[in-house]
């Protein structure tokens, strides 16, 4: 499976460090604290994969994060989704997930459940209000209707398959502002990698565009660890500011806030 678990564009990296935007330089930063992230945190952007239970003795399905189910097989059995409930009714937190599938119809088969969906802690998309196209399911130069919107470390969605964009593919006349207010050519072409997150790649004919949103502390810390990554290894910054007299105040690649952050989508199941 092609792993797209990234949690802020280059362009956002790119203003919060007052420097103009350069995939090649910072998505490296950005996939390194995404990936942090995602081991902390666990996925803040779909999975979709087909993943094996049991069931020890009666009872429910305990089951990861989980966000949609597709299909749920018990044993050579298909069950429909009116015979089984997913828990807690109302998900752990906005956008949201499961983790118990509790059914009074069904009879589990102890080690033979398997469930085909989208798993994570987090699903949540945005319109970006232009479409793109693909001329078939091997393509990675996506040729939109109005590049302003995207930016290299985007997770999109198109119909049912996500991409991950990673860099400008080609340019056109525009006014696209740079951090300083500079006008600049507007990329009508980016480089995606297709089918990531366990989705599958196919054409795509002047389809609208979404992104994958994920919350903002996530979002903003991969920001702030990323750019901590670009400013350690582009400079001397060693992690430390000031003097001793006007008092010394340290930085770290691994802030305080991760803490605060995992607490935040920590599971208790129910």
């Amino acid at each position: 499976m092609n792993n797209a678990q990234i949690y802020c564009t280059t362009t956002e990296l790119a203003y919060d460090l007052g420097i103009d935007d350069n995939p090649g330089d910072l998505l490296p930063r950005i996939r390194a604290a995404s990936a942090f992230l995602q081991r902390r945190l666990g996925e803040m952007i779909p999975v979709t994969e087909a993943r094996a239970f049991g069931v020890q003795g009666a009872g429910d399905i305990q089951v990861d994060p989980l966000l949609a189910i597709t299909t749920l097989v018990n044993g050579n059995s298909t069950i429909a989704a009116a015979n089984y409930e997913l828990y807690p009714p109302n998900r752990y937190w906005t956008n949201g997930c499961y983790t118990r599938i509790h059914s009074d119809y069904v009879a589990w088969d102890d080690d033979d459940i398997v469930i085909t969906g989208r798993w994570g802690k987090y699903e949540e998309t945005e319109s970006l209000g232009t479409s793109g196209s693909l001329v078939d399911a091997s393509t990675t130069l996506l040729l939109v209707g109005d590049g302003k919107p995207l930016a290299a470390g985007m997770v999109i969605l198109m119909g049912t398959e996500q991409m991950l964009v990673t860099d400008y593919g080609g340019f056109t006349s525009g006014s696209a502002p740079t951090y300083s207010g500079s006008a600049v050519s507007v990329a009508n072409y980016y480089q995606v990698q297709r089918g990531v997150n366990g989705t599958t790649a196919a054409a795509h004919g002047a389809s609208i565009i979404s992104r994958y949103v994920v919350p903002y502390d996530v979002n903003f810390l991969c920001r702030e660890m990323a750019g901590l990554k670009y400013m350690i290894a582009k400079s001397a910054f060693s992690g430390r500011t000031g003097n001793e007299a006007t008092g010394i105040e340290y930085y770290h690649e691994h802030p305080k806030a991760i803490e605060e952050v995992v607490r935040n989508y920590r599971i208790t199941r129910i």
